[in-house]
């Protein structure tokens, strides 16, 4: 969100008689009534044409609405009127920054120190915009003048850690990490990123002190993990053996575990999927269609028109771009003709794995929802290796495949490694599987797996979803 700059202090217009509809204006921004907020500042930019804080404050309300470069018109008229206006410059330098226009949101935010050095809002933006470049050094030098203006802001030190921790500065990140109140929830779970910085310092007993300390929804996973690290099998074990009375298809644990008892070659002990690799399905739509061809293509105009964002945040996505939000959740025509196939094919996978002694088997869902999204690759794009821990079974359904492909580029590699495990043995279980348009895979979603990058100029299109029990 652009900074309300203004609404924290009042820098620009003299509040005499207008006074009251201004501290009603900023209200109304605040509790994002923008349409009302937009009728008043019009009225009163007739009365006071020459306005620059109206014209933030539209400039704002248009912010709000992310209408960026609208919004950036406005902040410039503001300054045009008034130069001196530090505000505008700031909501100016974010709003650019929103439009990953990262050049220009330094330079308006250069501008803003220019005019007062002391204000710690504008070094904490600026080392945002540097992070987002991937100027670190920068980033760390700017949170670092926010802390000296303001060291009782615990913001400032959870980015500087996360920035630190980017640089492998592991040391000065856990530092930094340590100085923050772990009473306030904003920052997340601050017992576990410093167990994972101790954990990449190879600190393994810092680590687990820290990870017991931990609520995170990951902590079981990794204090499996450090006792892989630390060799100490029995521990592991004895462990695996107390979660799995209480916990039982955690597909987190099940991936872990499938992993270690792997590297420790033994038995694994954990029942909801201790072998995935050997429940792997593949099979193609095109026995649902007289004529294949035309519903994939209608299938492909009806996914390729929705709304993707470049490597969305959260997801998995390297040089290519995800939709955003559940797809099934859309009740898109071809896409629920999909979906039905899904559901087919489900029973099918059952039926074929149905005599295994597993949990992910015998626990199978009365009910299943899909939640699915699309990922279009471009060239060197992929996925890096993941799970899926909110779904039972998780699958892929290919769009579109790179014709000019060598090898198993374009594929998709399932493996028991994966999330960063420490490996003792280097001979780890995987197999690959090159698709073709119109091909379904099915797996449990406590598989890890992967996309391979592909040096083609072509797209990779797929639609990828997870059948999650329904209570």
């Amino acid at each position: 969100m652009v900074h309300d700059f203004l609404l924290k202090h009042n820098y620009g217009i003299k509040l005499d008689m207008i006074e009251e509809k201004i501290k009603k204006i900023h209200y109304l921004i605040q509790s994002n009534n923008l349409t009302k907020a937009k009728k008043i500042i019009l009225e009163l930019i007739k009365k006071h044409p020459l306005s620059y804080d109206l014209r933030n404050l539209m400039g704002l309300v248009e912010a709000k609405k992310d209408n960026y470069k609208k919004a950036i018109s406005f902040f410039k008229e503001a300054i045009n009127i008034n130069p001196k206006l530090i505000g505008a410059y700031i909501n100016t330098g974010v709003a650019y920054e929103k439009l990953n226009e990262l050049f220009e949101s330094i330079k308006y935010l250069k501008k803003a120190i220019k005019i007062n050095p002391n204000l710690e809002i504008v070094y904490n933006s600026l080392a945002k915009v540097f992070s987002k470049n991937n100027q670190y050094n920068d980033a760390i030098l700017n949170f670092k003048k926010a802390i000296k203006i303001n060291p009782t802001n615990y913001e400032n030190y959870f980015n500087l850690a996360n920035t630190l921790s980017l640089t492998f500065d592991y040391k000065n990140a856990i530092l930094n990490y340590k100085k923050i109140d772990r009473k306030v929830k904003k920052f997340g779970d601050i017992n576990f990123l410093i167990a994972e910085n101790f954990r990449k310092l190879k600190k393994i007993k810092e680590a687990l002190k820290y990870y017991n300390l931990s609520q995170h929804e990951k902590k079981m996973v990794r204090i499996l993990d450090c006792y892989l690290f630390l060799n100490l099998k029995n521990k592991y074990l004895n462990e695996i053996k107390l979660i799995s009375q209480d916990n039982s298809n955690d597909r987190r644990i099940a991936a872990s575990s499938a992993y270690i008892s792997d590297q420790f070659n033994i038995k694994n002990e954990y029942p909801f999927c201790p072998n995935p690799l050997d429940l792997i399905y593949k099979t193609n739509i095109e026995k649902y269609f007289s004529k294949p061809d035309k519903y994939l293509m209608s299938l492909f105009k009806e996914i390729t028109s929705q709304n993707f964002k470049w490597e969305p945040s959260g997801k998995t996505t390297v040089n290519g771009y995800g939709t955003v939000g559940n797809l099934s959740e859309k009740k898109l025509p071809k896409m629920s003709e999909l979906e039905k196939i899904i559901m087919e094919e489900l029973h099918s996978y059952y039926l074929k794995f149905k005599k295994n002694k597993i949990n992910f088997i015998s626990n199978w869902p009365n009910k299943f929802k899909i939640v699915s999204w699309s990922n279009r690759l471009k060239r060197e794009g992929h996925n890096i290796p993941h799970i899926h821990p909110s779904g039972w079974v998780s699958g892929v359904f290919y769009l579109k495949i790179p014709n000019k492909i060598s090898g198993n580029e374009a594929g998709i590699e399932f493996s028991l490694h994966g999330d960063d495990h420490h490996v003792i043995k280097k001979n780890i279980p995987k197999t690959s599987i090159q698709p073709k348009i119109g091909d379904m895979i099915l797996f449990p979603s406590s598989l890890f797996h992967r996309t391979i990058p592909f040096s083609s100029n072509e797209e990779r299109v797929c639609v990828a979803f997870d059948l999650c029990k329904v209570n």
